[in-house]
């Protein structure tokens, strides 16, 4: 027999007694103070310890979680299906020397009559571009920036939104 086969099977023993001693029923426990004023505990008892009466272990059942439901699916807003930013890609850094970054959206079905789109950038609105998917942004400063749209109504009601997007723009000083 191989000396692993054998270390393995003693080990494999050594556990199976092991988790028989965590079967065993609960022992009394000792309190005593020693000679130098140190609190010891033990299982066996000690000469002038007492037992220390110890409360059953507070044990509760686990509550029933309800079960995981799928998430609904969004609810398109006034007949649209999908509004995305497709460039810039999320997280994506862009190099350009004259800060120029191209912006795409996508938006299923298309633009209905009597809405237009409203690009933000950092949380302000930009001006021009309501009706067209894609606009080129000019002269934008170096480092990071949040990109988003929306689609509004006549009343200028926000009717739908795009989930907001970072880039980052690496422009050479000057």
């Amino acid at each position: 027999m191989a000396p692993y086969s054998v270390a393995m099977r003693y080990l494999g023993l050594i556990f199976l007694l092991f988790s028989f001693s965590l079967l065993a029923p609960a022992k009394e426990i000792y309190r005593a103070v020693g000679p130098d004023g140190k609190v010891i505990f033990s299982d066996t008892p000690i000469p002038g310890g007492e037992e220390i009466d110890l409360k059953p272990v507070q044990t509760y059942p686990a509550p029933r979680l309800p079960l995981r439901q799928p998430p609904e699916k969004a609810k398109p807003s006034a007949g649209y299906e999908h509004f995305s930013v497709i460039t810039p890609l999320p997280n994506q850094s862009l190099r350009n020397a004259q800060g120029r970054v191209p912006v795409r959206l996508k938006l299923l079905p298309a633009l209905h009559a009597g809405h237009r789109l409203r690009l933000f950038l950092d949380g302000q609105p930009l001006i021009g571009g309501e009706q067209s998917l894609s606009r080129t942004l000019d002269n934008l400063d170096r480092g990071a920036h949040e990109i988003y749209a929306v689609v509004v109504d006549q009343d200028d009601k926000e009717i739908i939104r795009t989930t907001p997007l970072k880039f980052f723009l690496h422009r050479p000083f000057r």
